[in-house]
């Protein structure tokens, strides 16, 4: 594989001690594992290899397979989640989670100034939180096959936009280099819309080098308007 090209990837992710699944796009695997969530679709995972966004040991093999192939992976905490770091442990007064409602225990997953944390210890009014990654420091390993290489731009947009607007049939349509996509209501109607679509259109005019500027249009089905179909 190349920079740039967009996948269809299968793959698991396991603690190496443990053998805990943490990823994985099989029902299957999720299901005789015990990790299995109604709310997650199981599918291969649309990714953009060379964009910085995946762990760097698992980058790095996908940069030297092919379509088809499989491996298996052990990957250090170095290329995989990083190593523990000591400064990321902090302590947060208890009255902080009282103001918000919220009664912290070991274990809980919390939001802090915009930044996830597990609780670690609850004692004296205040409250130990560890916004480490949950697999910093450990070893990894991954079961990983490339499904498929999209090559049109009408397949990486599809791709693309099911995974960015968790839909399952994305509307659009591509005038040359503009791609002009329907925007689910919920996403249209949020007060962080505008935000939200450049955002959208950052990804993909990054992930898809064809597409130059994109143009959302608001899902229009309640109304009995038909919407432009995919060509």
């Amino acid at each position: 594989m190349q920079k740039g090209d967009v996948v269809l990837v299968e793959l698991t992710g396991r603690e190496a001690e443990s053998r805990k699944v943490f990823e994985t796009t099989s029902e299957e695997v999720a299901k005789k594992e015990g990790a299995f969530s109604k709310q997650s679709v199981y599918k291969p995972a649309v990714l953009v290899i060379g964009r910085e966004r995946l762990i760097k040991g698992l980058e790095e093999a996908l940069l030297e397979m092919k379509e088809g192939e499989e491996r298996k992976l052990l990957l250090l905490p170095e290329k995989a989640f990083g190593q523990r770091k000591p400064e990321l442990v902090g302590i947060v007064p208890l009255k902080e989670f009282s103001q918000r409602k919220i009664s912290p225990f070991p274990g809980l997953i919390v939001d802090v100034n915009g930044n996830a944390g597990r609780v670690q210890s609850v004692s004296g009014g205040r409250v130990r939180v560890d916004f480490n990654n949950d697999l910093a420091g450990k070893a990894v390993e991954y079961e990983v096959k490339i499904v498929k290489r999209l090559e049109t731009v009408q397949e990486k947009t599809k791709a693309l936009l099911e995974k960015l607007l968790n839909v399952q049939e994305p509307e659009f349509k591509l005038e040359g280099e503009v791609l002009k996509a329907g925007l689910p209501k919920e996403i249209a109607g949020s007060k962080h819309s505008s935000v939200i679509k450049q955002v959208l259109e950052k990804e993909i005019t990054e992930s898809i080098q064809e597409i130059k500027k994109v143009e959302f249009q608001e899902k229009e089905k309640e109304e009995g308007k038909r919407p432009e179909k995919q060509e």
